[in-house]
């Protein structure tokens, strides 16, 4: 009896002072992640480190010197082409994503690409038969739609907002259409 009451006892002494609890691990692909990171950093190091070295060194001498280094193993796993861009002064590091990834969309995968990209067609308003020919693509389009958004004549007839905006104004002039409101909420009439 005498037994069951220490362990009792060991328990609510354990209960009231607590156990020292165990740092959480952090998750696998984590600590992937950051030796990784780490062995990369490591490597664009030693690079930058072959880069101040002459051109002139002999590489038995270079050799010599990494012998004794802690960082033979690195120097063991650089490539020649890696050796030869960081002798030649081009290995600086990108910035940014490498060359390639891409955004990735939610799913994982690669994005979409961008299809049904409307070229627009362009005029060449040097010229007066160039004025003509987009005064007479935006006289055909307001004249079926009646009221437009200069955003709107735009993606319908082509050209630059400054062609589509030299055409509104000389249509203006000729009193062929009409303007109501400012900026953006700017609406065209055809008055024909």
């Amino acid at each position: 009896m005498a037994t069951q009451k220490k362990k009792t006892a060991d328990k609510t002494t354990r209960k009231k002072t607590g156990r020292r609890r165990a740092a959480a691990k952090p998750p696998k692909g984590f600590v992937a992640t950051v030796a990784s990171a780490i062995e990369e950093a490591s490597r664009n190091a030693l690079k930058e480190a072959l880069g101040v070295v002459g051109h002139g060194t002999p590489v038995g001498k270079l050799l010599d010197q990494v012998a004794d280094s802690p960082y033979l193993e690195r120097f063991r796993d650089l490539t020649i082409g890696e050796l030869l861009d960081a002798m030649s002064g081009t290995s600086k590091s990108r910035r940014g994503r490498p060359p390639g990834s891409g955004k990735q969309a939610a799913n994982g995968s690669a994005p979409a690409k961008k299809t049904g990209t409307k070229s627009r067609k362009s005029f060449r308003t040097r010229t007066e038969a160039g004025r003509n020919k987009i005064d007479a693509a935006v006289s055909k389009f307001l004249s079926s739609a009646g009221e437009a958004g200069a955003e709107q004549i735009r993606s319908a007839v082509g050209g630059t907002s400054a062609q589509l905006r030299q055409s509104l104004d000389r249509l203006r002039k000729a009193k062929k259409v009409t303007r109501a409101g400012q900026k953006r909420g700017t609406r065209y009439t055809w008055k024909g």
